[in-house]
């Protein structure tokens, strides 16, 4: 028969499963431990003046380590589930965790999360939230005043397997994030990039993800930049091998908003106040722009499926507007130089724009309404304009235009033309090639194409050559050729199977050919 104090002795035992360790040295530190469960540990390290740490564990195998050094430290670590660690370490006046209505000092609900804190400066801020299993979560903070909390989010994760580290050298920066779902990452420990990294001053950075297996990782090297980075759905992409949004000098912004799934995109900035925005909802649509300069300016929204724009722009004041809506359309903007303008508008199905403008303040504007439309915009030198319109938006009729091809070639300065292959009739106009090709300066084209089946081509050589085409019906042939200064050339067919030439060498010339049936 066990005797009480045999009984009594088991007891005590028992209890005693759990580990805490406290080390306080100083003025007004304070320090609170509760374990209950089994095989819990608790090292608490406090040195300085006014510390405080609290720290509960609820389960099995948690495992919390926390160290202050400094002035005014803070902390709060909260563990319920099973092999759970926590790693904190703060140095310095002011620091927070969870203190002072800051939400979290890293709070772990559920089995196999990992937390890592490292505070190292003045006033830092950090928070960590995380339930589910196996997620695991990184603070690094080195400088003065820096936030990855406030009252907002400082990494917070629901669900499994998710990953997001953030770590800000300088002063005065933000950090916010927050995961809900399975296997999102902001890094990784293998190959992909931060989640958030921050260097230089007062930076601000947000990542959010809703979903599953979705990346995300911003990069910030200077001062005042800004970044946004939001995803709902499953495996979208604002990361990969490089940052969605990576951006070195100061006062850049940039944005990605994706939902839905398998969206990818990347906004690279080098240079001061660069602005890149990129909106992407639907299916497996894809964003890459790269500005190097400064005060440059991209949009780019897509919706639907298979979407793709790509935008380089390399100068200082470029603007680049993209919006793709539809199905597999394909956008590629390439301006170099100062001062240059795209805008490229997509509404249909597999339509296809190339623009290559080099210079100063260039102008393009491409519209593609309808189906399997080709337009190539070539413009170099200073203050050229080409308009290329295949379909438009006035009505449901000229909205569909299908299988037109239009390609502008612009060599020289203030050179200006325009490209119209719609139709206010019914069905639109399909299947019409244009050719513009000028070279010098001062040149004028205008090429309208209504119908179907038609075919024009313009050369220009020399300066203020002014060409006019009207091809209307179905099936003309068109062919202008200008070479020397202050030629004009106008050319109208209506009906159908009409064949004009035109060619005119030397200066001051004048044609005018009408044809109909």
């Amino acid at each position: 028969m066990l005797s009480a104090a045999t009984l009594m002795c088991g007891t005590i035992v028992f209890a005693q499963t759990n580990q805490s360790t406290v080390n306080q040295t100083g003025n007004g530190n304070g320090s609170g431990v509760i374990q209950t469960g089994l095989t819990n540990n608790s090292d608490v390290l406090q040195t300085g003046n006014e510390n405080n740490s609290d720290v509960y564990q609820s389960g099995t195998s948690n495992d919390s380590d926390v160290d202050q050094l400094g002035d005014l430290n803070q902390f709060d670590v909260d563990q319920i589930g099973t092999s759970n660690d926590a790693d904190v370490y703060q140095e310095g006046i002011g620091n927070l965790g969870g203190g002072s209505e800051l939400i979290w000092g890293t709070r772990q609900i559920g089995d196999n999360n990992y937390s890592y804190t490292k505070s190292f400066g003045e006033a830092n801020n950090a928070g960590t939230s995380q339930e589910g299993d196996n997620n695991e979560a990184y603070i690094n903070q080195t400088g003065n005043g820096n936030l990855a909390n406030g009252i907002n989010w400082g990494l917070r994760q629901t669900g499994d397997d998710n990953y997001f580290k953030t770590t800000q050298f300088g002063n005065d920066n933000t950090a916010i994030s927050a995961q809900t779902g399975d296997r999102n990452l902001g890094g990784d420990p293998i190959v992909l990039i931060w989640g958030i990294h921050q260097q230089g001053d007062q930076n601000t950075a947000s990542n959010i993800q809703t979903g599953n297996d979705n990346l995300s990782g911003t990069g910030q090297y200077g001062n005042l930049n800004r970044s946004t980075i939001s995803q709902i759905g499953n495996e979208n992409t604002a990361n990969g091998f490089s940052f969605g949004n990576y951006q070195v000098g100061d006062d850049n912004g940039a944005a990605i908003y994706q939902t839905g799934n398998l969206n990818d995109a990347q906004n690279t900035q080098r240079g001061d106040s660069n602005d890149a925005t990129t909106y992407q909802n639907g299916n497996s649509n894809l964003s890459r722009t790269l500005q190097i300069g400064n005060q440059n300016t991209n949009t780019t929204d897509q919706e639907e499926v298979n979407n793709d724009s790509n935008v380089y722009q390399f100068g200082n004041s470029n603007t680049s507007a993209i919006s793709q809506t539809g199905d597999t359309n394909k956008s590629d903007v390439d301006q170099i130089g100062d001062s240059n303008s795209a805008s490229i508008l997509q509404v249909g199905m597999n339509n296809n724009s190339t623009l290559l403008q080099s210079g100063n303040s260039n102008e393009s504007l491409v519209w593609q309404y309808g189906d399997n439309n080709t337009s190539t915009v070539t413009q170099t030198g200073n203050g050229n304009v080409s308009l290329v319109r295949q379909g438009a938006s006035f009505d449901v009729n000229t909205a569909n235009s299908d299988n037109n091809s239009s390609t502008v070639t612009q060599s020289g300065n203030n050179n200006w033309q325009s490209t119209d292959q719609y139709t206010d009739l019914a069905g639109g106009s399909d299947n019409n090639n244009s050719n513009v090709n000028q070279e010098g300066d001062s040149n004028y084209s205008f090429n309208a194409q209504s119908g179907n089946d038609h075919n024009s081509d313009v050369d220009q050589l020399g300066d203020s050559n002014n060409s006019k085409a009207w091809q209307s019906g179905f099936e003309q042939m068109s062919t202008v050729f200008q070479n020397g200064n202050f030629n004009e050339s106008t050319v109208n067919q209506s009906g159908n199977n009409h064949t004009s030439t035109v060619n005119q060498i030397g200066n001051s010339n004048i044609s005018t050919v009408t044809q109909s049936n």
